[in-house]
């Protein structure tokens, strides 16, 4: 999903990661959610803000 910029595949992911039996990653999933727009520009988008906040 990431290399190869499929965040529409987000949602899916989502919910089979609240489907599993791995806790930790339940709220890393559910917090995803806070700002998903943005999540989802960040694994779609060939643009990165990267470096002007590395610096």
């Amino acid at each position: 999903m990431m290399t190869n910029r499929q965040g529409r595949l987000l949602p899916r992911w989502i919910k089979a990661v609240e489907g599993s039996d791995l806790p930790p990653l339940h709220s890393f999933a559910r917090n995803l959610y806070k700002d998903f727009d943005a999540v989802i520009a960040g694994l779609t988008l060939h643009s990165s803000s990267g470096m002007g906040e590395a610096t």
